[in-house]
This record gives structure tokens, C-alpha cells and sequence, in this order.
């Protein structure tokens, strides 16, 4: 398991700083490589995942994409990026909360 994590996280990594694209990697969309190497650090990293989606350094574009695979973090990488930049999550689907007590949990 830790192998496929750090494999995940160099993926994600490499995509982040422009260095895993269509060219590089061309079946990128084809194949889901990003979004398997997310859905990967959501379920066993989501510290890791939800610091790199804070990364202010790294295009707000960028840490977008990131938050489709995201199951379980989509609600706190959303409101990372929303916080950040209103208008760049505008097309995004806002995390549906359902109880005052979900929304506690992701203060």
C-alpha cells in the first residue's frame, strides 16, 4: 500500500508542476491516471491530498482538478479552493451538506 501511495503522490506531484500532461502522458485522460492516483490518496493519504489542494503556490486550474475524483475530501478541498478564489469554483458542484453537524466537521 505504501508503495502505491508514494507512486500516487509522485504522480500528483508531477502533474502540479506541469511536469505529467497530455504530452507526457498522453492516455493522461484516457486511462484516468490522475483521477486513480487521487481517488488512491483520498482514500489512504487525505492529509496529503488536502495540503496539496491548499498549495497557493501551484494554479488554482491546476488543484481544480484534484477535487472531481475526490469521494470522501470533495467538501474540504472545495471550500480550500473556494476560500482562495469564489470565481474559479463557480462551475464546480458545491458540497451538498446535510447537517449542521457535517458542517462542524469540516470547520
Amino acid at each position: 500500500m505504501t508503495d502505491e501511495l508514494d507512486s500516487a503522490r509522485e504522480f500528483v506531484d508531477g502533474f502540479l508542476a506541469g511536469e505529467v500532461d497530455e504530452v507526457t502522458h498522453p492516455a493522461l485522460e484516457a486511462d484516468d491516471l490522475l483521477m486513480s492516483a487521487v481517488l488512491r490518496l483520498d482514500a489512504g493519504d487525505p492529509r496529503w491530498i488536502l495540503a496539496r489542494t491548499a498549495d497557493s503556490s501551484v494554479l488554482v486550474s491546476l488543484r481544480m482538478r484534484l477535487l472531481w475524483p475526490m469521494m470522501r475530501h470533495y467538501a474540504e478541498g472545495y471550500d480550500i479552493l473556494h476560500g482562495e478564489d469564489p470565481e474559479a469554483v463557480r462551475h464546480m458542484p458545491a458540497p451538498r451538506r446535510h447537517s449542521g453537524q457535517e458542517d462542524a466537521n469540516h470547520a
